[in-house]
Parts: C-alpha cells; sequence; structure tokens
C-alpha cells in the first residue's frame, strides 16, 4: 500500500512545481553584475512571479557566445561587439556607461587623487611604496587585469603611456568581482575596475589628476576613463526578456543605475 506522503508527492506535487516562475538568464561581464543584479531585484519586487538571473562572471566574450548559443537570453557585454563577433548576427545596445576607477583597500587614508604619472609609475614598478605618494611607509600591492579586459582597454587607450608598459607590475585577477574582492581584503592594495562594480564596497574611489568620476563629470566628459555597459541579444526580444530590457530604460531603472556609480547612456 502507498503511504500517505507518497500519494501526497504523486498526485500533490510541489507547490514551485504548479506555479513555476518565469525567468530568463542575463549572463557575461562581471562589470555589470553588481548593476544589473540591483536592477533585477527592483523589477522582481514589481513584478511578483518574475525572475531576473544575474549568474557569476563569465566575461564579455563568454556573455556574447552563450547568447548565440541560446544558452543565456541577454548577454552583459562591457565593450562594443567586435568585427569578429558581427558573423553571430545579434543585437547590442548600451543601457549604462560606467566610469573606470582607480580604487584602493580602506586601509589607504591619505591619498585620494592620482595623477596619471602616478598610475604609470605604480603599473610599471617605478612606484612600489604608498609613501611616495603621501601615505606611510608601506608596499603597494597591485592588482591588474588580463590582456582584453574592458577596463584594461579603456586605461590603455586614455592614459598615455599605459600601452607601451612592458612588464606590468602586481598580480593579475581573470574577473572583475574577483578583482573587487582582492582589493577589498588586503591592505594596502590598488587595482582598477568599473566603478560600478564598487557600490557598497567602501573601497577608496581615487580622483584621476583631480577629477572625480562623479555623474556630472561623466555627463560632461570630464572624467574620460569610461565602458560602456551594454547587452546582447539574438532575434526579436519578446516577453520577459523586453520587459526586463525596457524597465532599464525607464526612469525607475535610470534612477538606480545612477545610485549604483553608472550613468544612463546619451
Amino acid at each position: 500500500m502507498l503511504s500517505f506522503t507518497l500519494i501526497t508527492i504523486l498526485f500533490f506535487p510541489p507547490t514551485s512545481n504548479l506555479f513555476a516562475q518565469e525567468k530568463i538568464v542575463v549572463a557575461g561581464t562581471g562589470d555589470s553584475q553588481s548593476l544589473l543584479r540591483a536592477l533585477a531585484e527592483a523589477f522582481e519586487k514589481v513584478n511578483p512571479g518574475k525572475r531576473i538571473e544575474i549568474p557569476d562572471s563569465i566575461g564579455s566574450g563568454g556573455g556574447i557566445k552563450s547568447t548565440a548559443k541560446g544558452i543565456c537570453n541577454l548577454g552583459r557585454v562591457a565593450r562594443p561587439l567586435r568585427e569578429k563577433e558581427n558573423f553571430l548576427g545579434l543585437n547590442y545596445k548600451v543601457f549604462a556607461c560606467s566610469p573606470v576607477v582607480l580604487v584602493a583597500n580602506p586601509s589607504i587614508t591619505k591619498v585620494k587623487n592620482l595623477s596619471t604619472k602616478d598610475i604609470i609609475g605604480i603599473y610599471s614598478g617605478k612606484i612600489t611604496s604608498w609613501d611616495i605618494l603621501g601615505e606611510g611607509k608601506r608596499k603597494i600591492y597591485v592588482v591588474n587585469r588580463e590582456n582584453g579586459d574592458s577596463s584594461r582597454i579603456v586605461l590603455e587607450r586614455r592614459i598615455s603611456g599605459f600601452k607601451d608598459i612592458k612588464k606590468l607590475a602586481g598580480q593579475v585577477v581573470y574577473s572583475t568581482p574577483g578583482a573587487v574582492a582582492i582589493i577589498k581584503k588586503h591592505e594596502d592594495t590598488i587595482g582598477y575596475t568599473s566603478l560600478a562594480m564598487t557600490s557598497g564596497m567602501k573601497l577608496v574611489v581615487m580622483k584621476i589628476n583631480g577629477i572625480y568620476p562623479s555623474v556630472e563629470n561623466v555627463k560632461n566628459e570630464t572624467y574620460k576613463l569610461v565602458t560602456p555597459l551594454g547587452l546582447a541579444w539574438k532575434g526579436e526580444l519578446q516577453g520577459l526578456a523586453k520587459e526586463f530590457f525596457d524597465f532599464l530604460f525607464s526612469p525607475e531603472g535610470q534612477k538606480i543605475i545612477i545610485q549604483n556609480g553608472a550613468v544612463p547612456p546619451k
């Protein structure tokens, strides 16, 4: 004889199976990971039963490939699509622009500004102690990113001499969330990342040549280290994917973008 429990399972499956959530997956770069999670949370609050999944970073390239293969609904991309990716037939649109910033562990309390010369000195290995920059006499620990990383590309394009450094100092970290986690954990550490990934992290965000990466300074282009945060998709946007995409450009979505250190596109 079937037990009461087994009968219940067979004929009355769990509620979650009866009322499955409508869900989309938005995969890709770590640069927009925290921002899109904040946007997804806000969207889900006003759309019960609809789920926007923002998995951990697989990079812009990973997001593009996953979108092209139909593994995810939307791809998170922190750069324009490359010419060699055009054959994939994807659509692409920027939903926010994030400053690329130099950030330090909270143990750095006196240095609030770096010149481009300072940045070149740190990443070339010529400046190795914080006292040269006005902090205590302690070693500078440097976090770097791999060749082709979107934030590194911005530094190479916008800071004269950065691309010419033959051997970059520091430890290479292969994801944006990983780089931010290391900077937050280890004293006297500095690195660069998308400002959108530092919200709530209590890191020291440096001015560059006296200019802070504020919304206003990004809008008026006085702060020039900026990366586009975009989404890629295949075919025509429909259903939940279109609903979430439209939410990003709504007044509420734009407000959340600004609150998280990014700027809505022009």
